[in-house]
């Protein structure tokens, strides 16, 4: 899963180099498009329980 993909499974946006995110506790959230895959899964899973660190995004 990436940020604005050209191709595949992802999020995007029409916003250049980065995608705005809406979690559920109503927070929106800008993700840079070099975000690693394993960083957007964590931040945009349920249950996994990942910590993860915030420079990372």
């Amino acid at each position: 899963m990436q940020v604005n993909p050209r191709t595949g499974r992802g999020i995007s946006s029409k916003h250049p180099g980065c995608v705005v995110v809406s979690f559920a506790d109503g927070h929106q959230q800008t993700l840079s498009d070099t975000i690693t895959p394993e960083t957007l899964r964590a931040l945009l899973t349920i249950s996994g329980r990942e910590e993860v660190d915030p420079v990372a995004y």
